[in-house]
């Protein structure tokens, strides 16, 4: 009778060690596949963050990033604070700020991480990112991808025609892009849809040492004509781009 009943707990152990490594590689296994999506989703916001760099030249033009939402899904939420951009000490724009994010699954591990781009409210050149993209652990990990900023440019000195004669002119040039959210639908795939549906060009003039700051949260940075390059004592052209763009999620 003894040798039956040992048989039978030593039989019920194994079962349970058994089980208990197999959901033990189960999870792993789970979470390899999660993370794996999820390096795969920074790729997806990487293409989509050039996307909208190319977009935003042309008025009505538009592109697509195909990609698989198996573990993943997406988000395009507004983030309830406003960008604000002032010139000469005044309100020049102020436009309301929309994010772009996957979310990884429950297993995906990760901290806060910039991948591309920073956080600062104004940049300067074309050749910095206008894009911040980063990874952030809230309830679950994310990848986001963030426009809340706007470019500054000088352009340098330009001659116009007064109706007398010719005069110099510094030229500044402001963008911002202001995403918007479109419908979000999807299944184990989706595509994101880019379109650049309005392009808005203000131009205003100032003299001296003008100030440029922009505000977006408690993020605020400032800078002047001198700082950007330019000549205090001619008047300068600012040139205001705001180019609106829509992110939708389509099924397939």
């Amino acid at each position: 009778m003894s040798v039956v009943i040992s048989t039978i707990i030593l039989s019920a152990t194994l079962l349970v060690v058994v089980l208990t490594a197999s959901g033990y590689a189960n999870a792993l296994l789970r979470g390899e596949v999660e993370n794996s999506e999820f390096s795969q989703a920074k790729e997806v916001l990487s293409s989509i963050d050039r996307l909208i760099e190319k977009v935003t030249s042309t008025s009505g033009s538009s592109g697509y990033v195909r990609c698989g939402f198996v573990t993943t899904y997406p988000i395009v939420e507004n983030t309830g604070k406003s960008l604000s951009l002032y010139a000469g000490g005044n309100l020049l724009k102020q436009v309301d700020t929309t994010v772009v994010k996957i979310r990884g699954g429950r297993d995906v591990t990760g901290t806060f991480r910039t991948i591309s781009g920073g956080s600062a409210p104004l940049v300067f050149g074309v050749s910095t990112p206008l894009g911040w993209l980063y990874t952030n652990r809230s309830d679950a990990e994310d990848t986001v991808l963030d426009y809340s900023r706007a470019r500054c440019v000088y352009k340098g000195i330009v001659q116009l025609y007064n109706g007398t004669g010719y005069q110099n002119f510094n030229q500044v040039e402001l963008t911002i892009v202001k995403l918007n959210r479109g419908s979000v639908s999807f299944g184990s795939t989706g595509t994101f849809v880019i379109n650049n549906n309005d392009f808005e060009t203000t131009q205003l003039q100032y003299s001296g040492n003008f100030s440029i700051s922009a505000q977006f949260g408690g993020l605020i940075q400032n800078t002047s004509l001198s700082q950007l390059g330019g000549n205090a004592g001619y008047q300068t052209l600012l040139n205001l781009f705001v180019v609106s763009v829509t992110v939708s999620v389509v099924q397939g």
